[in-house]
């Protein structure tokens, strides 16, 4: 499974789940600010800084990937 991460010149840019996970891919993330340099949990209330995304969803036991980013 890969999560699509953005669009280069070759197509789309596909990485790997486990390694992809970032708060901002999650169905239960809510970013605010310019450009969602932060966000808060839906699940757990916290404030989340776009520095930590990605290792909050590695620990993170409720991740769901939004499905458009899902691929095979």
């Amino acid at each position: 499974m890969k999560i699509y991460i953005g669009h280069g010149t070759n197509g789309e840019i596909l990485k790997d789940y486990e390694k992809a996970k970032s708060c901002h891919y999650c169905t239960k993330f809510c970013g605010y600010g310019l450009h969602w340099f932060a966000g808060k949990c839906k699940v757990t209330g916290e404030d989340i800084n776009y520095q930590d995304y990605s290792k909050m969803a590695k620990e993170c036991e409720n991740f769901d990937c939004k499905p458009e980013l899902l691929r095979l």
